[in-house]
């Protein structure tokens, strides 16, 4: 048995390389990057000698990629073992994994190119040395940007492959439903698909763990929240989908994290994403328990809204939006109108189909198209069609959703009704 896995172990890692180099490939034309950015990245695991994949060697490997070889294991080796180590890598694998003359480079001057590096610049840095013209995303491109880090955090772990895109389907059909104005519903689209990429900073040893977590593992599952909102901060454009996105666990009450703010402090976009995320979590399965039906999920939202932890009526349009007709909070009416009278403008101002439709569109198409009324005719947050990924291969295997998560650490017997009554945090 032994000698067939060795055996089959040079055609799986074969397979595995090709498909990150096509993965990432797909990724790049998503983002609009040049064609030669795009013919590169196939040559990833290729060495000098000719001995990886593909059977390429020397020259006949794009010079961008022979530097890539270079300055990520000079880099990985710096932050493991420091400079003399790097220095000694480098110079073992020239003229195998490396051209020789870019390995001599490296090693005389890299004590040289570590005293100019400036971490703080960094940003800075990048933009100024970028080969003109400077690529521009536009429109769709944008989308198709979010997307595409969607798709990235989704390849993390398998049991979160969907779960952003699914996030932002209900989050943006509810901001619709809660007469949230275009841009901020961009906003809250934009802020899920991209408000679990903090994940890729926690080991999946965390977020595979079929048991309680400890309380070390609970602080870093609290920091990809803020991992995701410092991964736009550098960037003016992109600051407040950072902001909006790293907020998807706070709660009303202020136990949530990362900062755990109160209220006030929230604003109704994140409302919703945080109600968005809360469900969808609850209907997909995690490593230590099974989805919960759509009932039960609702049970579970509608409980943290009535104990004060969601927003009610951001509760009321992501239950509206998923299918449910929930419960909502009395509200005081103008004078003159009668529960009754409300009700029937409702239906006669909003009609809803009694049979659900799918939602054909894609996260990429052009939001010119009169998207709001297709939203505001009741239909709800349905699956697309197949991923480009195979991410999404038509009809969901399971429902949109979320369940209460990793238990509280040291809590044996655990269950989704009381989770609430400890101050660890829930894992999405």
């Amino acid at each position: 048995m032994l000698e067939q896995a060795i055996a089959a172990a040079g055609p799986r890692a074969r397979e595995s390389l090709e498909t990150m180099c096509e993965v990432a490939q797909q990724f790049a034309a998503w983002l609009g990057l040049r064609p030669s950015i795009h013919e590169a990245l196939e040559y990833v695991f290729a060495r000098w000698d000719g001995l990886g994949l593909p059977p390429v060697s020397g020259e006949q490997i794009p010079m961008s990629i022979r530097l890539l070889h270079v300055a990520k294991d000079a880099s990985l080796f710096l932050s493991a073992a420091g400079p003399e180590r790097a220095c000694a890598v480098l110079e073992e694998r020239s003229g195998a994994a490396y051209e020789p003359r870019l390995a001599e480079l490296a090693v005389a001057n890299l004590e040289l190119m570590l005293g100019e590096i400036d971490e703080s610049r960094m940003w800075d840095y990048a933009l100024a040395i970028e080969p003109s013209p400077p690529v521009w995303l536009h429109g769709d491109a944008i989308e198709k940007g979010f997307a595409t880090i969607a798709a990235i955090t989704g390849l993390k772990t398998p049991w979160l492959c969907e779960h952003c895109t699914a996030v932002a389907e209900l989050a943006e059909a509810a901001a619709w439903r809660a007469n949230l104005d275009e841009e901020s519903v961009t906003l809250v689209r934009r802020a899920a698909l991209a408000h679990d990429v903090g994940r890729v900073g926690v080991p999946n040893a965390i977020w595979e763990k079929p048991a309680a977590l400890a309380f070390g593992e609970w602080e870093r599952v609290r920091l990809h929240a803020h991992f995701t909102e410092r991964a736009f901060a550098q960037s003016p454009a992109l600051a407040q989908i950072g902001r909006v996105a790293g907020a998807h666990h706070e709660r009303l009450d202020g136990s949530g994290y990362h900062r755990g703010v109160r209220a006030p402090e929230i604003d109704q976009v994140a409302r919703i994403l945080a109600a968005a995320d809360c469900y969808v979590a609850m209907r997909e399965a995690r490593p230590h328990r099974p989805a919960l039906d759509a009932a039960a999920a609702e049970a579970e939202l509608l409980r943290d809204a009535s104990e004060g932890r969601l927003d009610p009526d951001a509760v009321a349009a992501v239950l509206d939006a998923a299918g449910h007709r929930a419960q909502r909070r009395a509200r005081e009416l103008p004078a003159g109108l009668t529960h009754a009278s409300s009700r029937c403008c409702s239906r006669s101002s909003t009609a809803t189909p009694t049979r659900r439709s799918r939602w054909p569109r894609h996260l990429g198409e052009d939001r010119r198209t009169p998207r709001p009324a297709h939203l505001r005719e009741g239909r709800c947050a349905q699956p697309r069609g197949r991923h480009p990924l195979g991410l999404r291969a038509g009809a969901r295997a399971r429902p949109i959703g979320h369940t209460p998560d990793v238990p509280s650490p040291g809590r044996a017997g655990y269950s989704p009704r009381h989770r609430h009554r400890t101050a660890a945090p829930s894992i999405r």
